[in-house]
């Protein structure tokens, strides 16, 4: 009988350890998002990130090619899975960088409306790529 006990309490020894280290775990990702989302370096940084996820752009374009369409798509999940985090520990910042986000996009759009026509073919930068892409998400009705 007694090995049975001593089974119990080494079981309940081990949830608690594995609830204890979950615990520590969650809390590290409660101060890495919220390290990264205080500051306009870290806002713009994960903003950057998110892009690179596809978050910004829709994964199933007309191109035909389906391998792409699930690499975009795997690569949004990640952007997903970032933004949950955000929300959940630092939802404020998110529309704190969100609103940047849209600062940014605003100034360059004046600075190339100002200076030389848009460039074309594959030196073009970013932003240009992306203000073409909301362009044509918004024709469809996409957000």
């Amino acid at each position: 009988m007694t090995n049975i006990f001593a089974q119990d309490e080494i079981d309940a020894a081990r949830f608690q350890h594995e609830k204890t280290e979950a615990g520590r775990a969650q809390k590290w990702d409660e101060e890495v998002v919220k390290a990264l989302m205080s500051t306009a370096p870290g806002r713009m940084w994960v903003e950057k990130l998110l892009e690179e996820c596809n978050m910004y752009s829709d994964a199933y374009r007309e191109d035909g090619d389906v391998y792409a369409a699930m690499k975009r798509d795997g690569r949004a999940s990640i952007g997903r899975y970032i933004v949950d985090q955000i929300d959940k520990y630092a939802p404020n910042n998110y529309n704190q960088m969100m609103r940047e986000r849209r600062t940014r996009l605003a100034r360059a759009s004046e600075r190339k409306i100002d200076s030389e026509p848009a460039s074309t073919g594959p030196w073009r930068t970013k932003i240009e790529v992306l203000e073409e892409e909301m362009a044509a998400n918004a024709k469809r009705g996409v957000l």
